[in-house]
């Protein structure tokens, strides 16, 4: 990662919040072809997370919650399992 990345993360005070997250990623990246149950999972406490940081007006964390979703969704969708897809916008849509 370059450092204008790591002083963008820094200065918003979501550097904890982007390692998480980042690492869920790679966990659904693996999880979303073996393991749908475990994907599913993660896209919910996605959601939780986002939910939370809108609570506490919380902007910049609720940007990186929506950013990270959407790689989920895309992630999903280029490995052409469209169930862990149709998971995703439901949690998106029960909310």
């Amino acid at each position: 990662m370059d450092l204008a990345s790591v002083s963008q993360l820094g200065d918003a005070g979501i550097w904890v919040e982007w390692k998480v997250l980042r690492q869920l990623m790679n966990v659904y990246s693996i999880a979303v072809n073996d393991l749908p149950d475990v994907a599913h999972l993660i896209a919910i406490n996605t959601r939780y997370l986002g939910e939370a940081a809108l609570e506490t007006s919380d902007t910049a964390v609720l940007r990186l919650c929506i950013k990270f979703f959407n790689t989920f969704v895309r992630i999903s969708l280029n490995t052409h399992i469209f169930d862990i897809f149709g998971s995703a916008l439901k949690i998106i849509c029960n909310a």
